[in-house]
């Protein structure tokens, strides 16, 4: 819920942690790539930068944590600079989850595929259930909506 957001944006500077995050996964990656290393393998090392993709994956399709992310320049640039090119091409995972990243990104709600009454789902429901997913959607915050 929205008054939620606010009040963990206003107790604490997410996109701060963030960027602490990713400059620990980065010096990780950078770990491996020493000769000498004794901290975490190459593996380790991706499995966390796959989990901090991940998570922002699922955070920039919503607008709100779009805006605040081009807000916070050094928080995007410690995102781009985690990984190389060779981590992409080694890794396809990583290389989905980092594309979905831009994607989303890209993305504004005026890009938003919106469901077509006369298309499955939609056209297999009668006029009662379509009615009631329809005040479904309208009970549902703005920013949520299909």
């Amino acid at each position: 819920n929205k008054e939620v957001r606010e009040e963990v944006f206003d107790r604490l500077d997410f996109f701060c942690e963030l960027r602490d995050a990713f400059d620990e996964a980065r010096q990780a990656m950078q770990a491996t790539r020493t000769a000498k290393s004794s901290g975490p393998s190459l593996e380790e090392a991706r499995r966390l930068c796959r989990s901090l993709y991940e998570s922002c994956a699922c955070l920039t399709i919503h607008g709100e944590f779009k805006e605040e992310l081009l807000k916070s320049k050094k928080t995007l640039q410690a995102m781009q600079v985690l990984i190389r090119a060779d981590d992409l091409a080694e890794d396809t995972q990583l290389a989905f989850l980092y594309t979905t990243i831009v994607y989303n990104m890209c993305r504004s709600r005026e890009d938003k595929i919106r469901p077509k009454k006369n298309e499955f789902p939609f056209n297999e429901l009668g006029d009662d259930d379509l009615a009631a997913v329809e005040e479904f959607y309208e009970k549902m915050p703005a920013e949520s909506r299909p």
